[in-house]
């Protein structure tokens, strides 16, 4: 216990110099044990004298020498007759008490609570049994803690940090296993079923390493129906057939969880009819958020629908690495958001699809599934069947593979690099790039009716389209008139163009056009064949393709390239509209949006001897 500060003379105090001060036991003439330090080792004299001070009008001050502590609460009597108020340490411990009808309030709150309720929120397994050597010992001693804690609400079974084998244990509601640090706390299985089941809302893992040594065939690290709300912080699973699952639950929160070496990593899974009864449910809204899937041999994280939905689920800032089946499958999930996720050295990064046994339910169609601000290193991407609404934002790619099993829609790119030696397989055509581009504001001043350059996107990629809605603001400097002039404009540069000769193969619109010398590359967007020459309409151009050299599609597309590539023109698509004018007679004033062989531009005009501060503010969109 701490000791309590007897503060009363730490401070000069104006009269008392040489005075006796006695500490007694508060209620009793008998003296109590003071010290001089709060851990109460140090024992000091009681009485004590205290030490003398006068000052210059003759008032005499009197203080202890050094500070004083006691362990009980104590009064002051000051030269045999002086007594002072009573003072008590704080209470820290209640040991040997009986403590079970005690209130209890945090300082934070307001709120009592009963102390056994508190108390009862932690609880050591080692208190309840023996964690040693026997994996049957070490599980009546668990599942026993987890009753305790279970018959109090709730609370956190804390393990010892050691490595240890169990059986099978049962987490009930609010109950979580929590240990000293996942390199720490190693958990230990080698059933042939399931590890750790949760059935309750609030249980969950936190601080250890769930092990299931050698991959016992049809083993299950973690497995719940239904499962809400459950937590898993800081944990890591590995070296089981299938680490995690879940066969139905909601609003699940998991964080840096790590499935490792495992056939399966995670099954999550909409699935009613779980264990041949109905008490699994939807995937619903639930969240895993950092952690590392790794070295899984079928699939990393699985989601897919059996026969409820999996929808509205988000994965962030993990890592999937060099697995050898599929790093992330959904199947037919619906309304995925993936986000800040890095997928290295996988043979399959992710799979979407229909779930093939229900491909007539909507529920079951891949709708949705947004990749947001990911990497992709090396592996495929495969998608197929309705594909709706499948977006790439944000994301690069470095030596991936895109392999499009007749995807009935189309799949969107936004702002999204790659590299190469990424690749696109498949039905290509149904492949969109676009980058967005907010240019904000620039501004200036015109003294003259000089046309003047205001904002410039540069040149035009191939193919390329830039959509600008523009407003331009003019304020006269040398009168009181004013100018608001909003343009919109669409311009789009054709696709280049490349002629070829003694073709032995026919071109493949959609395809990646790649030159056998220069190692140029480009996607072939039309294709004028009039048998051993045409010429090839192409996009997406990277490098320069060389006369002569033999060019091919990655399918039957073979000839030989006959001159240079010829460069499209940028022209207006449709007309330059005017949005809205509001101006004053500001003579020669104008704003044009405009095209020419380089860029697409805006334009300000300004008035002849008029100075005019303008801002015109652009926003592009390409694709």
């Amino acid at each position: 216990m701490a000791g309590q500060r007897i503060a009363e003379f730490d401070i000069w105090r104006a009269g008392q110099g040489g005075s006796e001060v006695e500490i007694r036991l508060a209620g009793t003439t008998q003296k109590a044990t003071v010290y001089y330090d709060p851990g109460l080792t140090q024992v000091a004299p009681n009485p004590q004298i205290l030490e003398s001070y006068q000052d210059g009008a003759g008032v005499v001050y009197g203080k202890f020498s050094q500070p004083l502590y006691c362990g009980a609460a104590f009064e002051l009597v000051i030269n045999g007759s002086n007594i002072g108020g009573v003072q008590t340490p704080p209470l820290t411990e209640v040991e040997g008490e009986d403590a079970s009808n005690m209130l209890a309030k945090p300082r934070a709150s307001g709120r009592l609570r009963a102390l056994q309720d508190i108390v009862a929120n932690q609880i050591f397994a080692e208190d309840y049994g023996e964690i040693g050597v026997s994996p049957a010992t070490n599980t009546t001693t668990l599942t026993t803690a987890i009753g305790q804690a279970a018959a109090v609400g709730g609370g956190d079974v804390i393990l010892p940090a050691k490595t240890f084998a169990f059986n099978q244990i049962t987490l009930s509601a609010g109950v979580r296993l929590v240990g000293a640090g996942k390199a720490a706390t190693i958990m230990q299985s080698q059933v042939a079923g399931r590890s750790i089941t949760l059935v309750g809302s609030g249980c969950g893992l936190a601080n250890l390493t769930l092990d299931g040594i050698n991959l016992m065939v049809s083993s299950v690290g973690v497995y719940g129906e239904s499962l809400a709300q459950t937590r898993m912080n800081d944990v890591q699973i590995r070296r089981f057939e299938t680490g995690i699952e879940a066969r139905g639950g909601t609003n699940n929160f998991w964080r840096d969880l790590t499935v490792s070496n495992c056939g399966s990593g995670a099954r999550l899974l909409g699935d009613v009819n779980a264990g041949g009864g109905s008490t699994g449910s939807e995937w619903l809204r639930n969240t895993w958020s950092g952690g590392l899937v790794e070295l899984c041999t079928t699939v990393g994280i699985y989601l897919s629908y059996e026969d409820r939905a999996v929808v509205n689920n988000l994965l962030e800032k993990l890592r999937f690495q060099s697995n050898t089946g599929i790093g992330l499958h959904g199947n037919g999930a619906r309304f995925t958001h993936v986000q800040d996720c890095a997928f290295t050295s996988n043979t399959n990064n992710v799979k979407i699809q229909d779930d093939n046994l229900a491909t007539t339910i909507d529920a079951a169609k891949a709708l949705y599934f947004r990749m947001e601000k990911c990497e992709f290193r090396s592996g495929t991407i495969a998608i197929q069947d309705t594909a709706d609404d499948i977006l790439f934002e944000g994301c690069n790619f470095v030596g991936a593979t895109m392999s499009l099993t007749l995807p009935q829609n189309n799949i969107g790119f936004i702002n999204c690099t790659t590299d190469a030696a990424t690749t696109f397989t498949g039905d290509t055509t149904k492949i969109n790039f676009f980058y967005e581009v907010d240019q904000g504001s620039v501004g200036g001043t015109t003294t003259d009716g000089t046309v003047t350059k205001a904002w410039s996107t540069g040149a035009l990629d191939a193919g390329e389209i830039v959509a600008i809605d523009a407003i331009a603001i003019g304020n006269q400097r040398n009168g009181v008139n004013r100018a608001v002039y909003r343009r919109y404009a669409k311009f789009r540069r054709a696709p280049s163009t490349l002629a070829y000769q003694s073709q032995t193969g026919n071109y493949t619109v959609g395809n990646i056009l790649t030159g056998a010398t220069s190692g140029a590359t480009a996607r072939i967007v039309a294709d004028s064949d009039s048998g051993v020459t045409g010429t090839l309409s192409l996009r997406s151009i990277t490098g320069i393709f060389q006369n002569n050299e033999i060019i091919t599609d990655g399918a039957t597309g073979s000839a030989q390239v006959n001159g240079t590539l010829t460069v499209g023109t940028v022209a207006v698509m449709g007309s330059v509209e005017a949005i809205g004018t509001d101006f004053e007679d500001v003579a020669g004033w104008d704003f044009t949006l405009a095209a020419t062989a380089s860029e697409v531009e805006a334009r300000v005009t300004g008035a002849v001897s008029t100075t005019i501060n303008w801002t015109v503010h652009v926003a592009t969109k390409y694709g």
